[in-house]
């Protein structure tokens, strides 16, 4: 598909949809870089953290970038940054179709897969995971997630999930996330309701240790 007929593919696309991307959070496919929509202001995440503003105008999407952090890493990683960021910056044409994003900057086509998004109100706090969930016992018997915020604590048993969070045993990880208060829960529920908002650092753990 070359970039002519991408862009005419992405023009057909009705209005409403791409409005409907501020609010919205979505999750570059293949990569872990994170692009929020909120109110007119934008934050990408990969390597580092860049902000600033965007402007949403027909199908087309434009950004203004602000601040950003200057984390060194990998070099392909500081690469898809800047490329991505370089796009958006340029602007490009955007099209949503249920919880999938497509942009395209002239040759340049990329994929997005929607993260659920928590509210304004939501409180940012940071945890640790551990590598294997443990059995408890909720309504009926479940594995649970082992959770703690400072590594000198001991490890706690968490009952619910962590949402948009994908656990696969065996890496012990440090997220950031965003913590929603959950109105009249039901008795056996929490009654706080926790997003991925990033994974800080993950690493293997050698189960025999």
């Amino acid at each position: 598909m070359t970039a002519k007929t991408a862009s005419l593919l992405l023009a057909a696309i009705p209005l409403a949809r791409a409005q409907s991307m501020d609010p919205s959070k979505w999750r570059l496919d293949g990569h872990s870089v994170m692009l929020t929509l909120r109110q007119e202001r934008f934050s990408l995440e990969g390597c580092n953290i860049m902000n600033g503003s965007f402007e949403l105008s027909g199908n087309r999407l434009k950004a203004s970038p602000g601040i950003s952090t200057r984390r060194a890493c990998e070099p392909e990683r500081m690469k898809l940054d800047a490329a991505v960021l370089g796009e958006l910056e340029a602007g490009v044409n955007v099209a949503v179709d249920g919880d999938r994003l497509t942009t395209v900057a002239g040759s340049s086509r990329r994929t997005w897969t929607r993260v659920p998004l928590a509210s304004g109100q939501a409180v940012t706090k940071f945890v640790y995971v551990a590598s294997q969930r443990q059995d408890c016992i909720g309504e009926a018997p479940m594995k649970c997630l082992q959770i703690r915020e400072s590594p000198a604590d001991p490890w706690q048993l968490f009952y619910g999930e962590i949402v948009g969070f994908r656990h696969q045993p065996g890496i012990e990880y440090r997220l950031r996330i965003l913590e929603e208060r959950v109105e009249n829960p039901p008795a056996d529920g929490s009654s706080v309701l926790w997003y991925l908002d990033l994974i800080v650092e993950q690493k293997v753990v050698d189960p025999k240790k």
